[in-house]
């Protein structure tokens, strides 16, 4: 197993080292975040808890985060089907009476 990657958020203001880690969580599915805000230590939990990734407290304001076993492949389904140009059209199906 690979050692997991490590982001030092040390300085950055949330909501900053929520959105690094997961923009990393995108690449690799185990990352270390250290932050010293004290809001990381609500807004890291939640967003893990939204995202069903599996997170462990190493020590104060480091953070080991798992991406959920699923999160990978939905990214990787969706991008797929957006480069293939089968999304589906969400355009409405009839259009609006104009005013006289």
């Amino acid at each position: 197993m690979d050692d997991p990657l490590v982001i030092d958020a040390r300085g950055l203001l949330c909501p900053l080292p929520v959105l690094r880690l997961q923009k990393a969580l995108r690449a690799r599915a185990d990352v270390v975040l250290i932050a010293d805000d004290p809001m990381a230590a609500i807004d890291v939990p939640h967003f893990c808890a939204a995202g069903g990734h599996d997170l462990t407290l190493e020590d104060a304001g480091r953070f080991r985060v798992r991406r959920a076993p699923l999160a990978g492949l939905a990214a990787g389904a969706i991008d797929g089907a957006e480069a293939e140009g089968s999304v589906p059209d969400r355009s409405p199906t009839h259009e609006r009476p104009r005013r006289p």
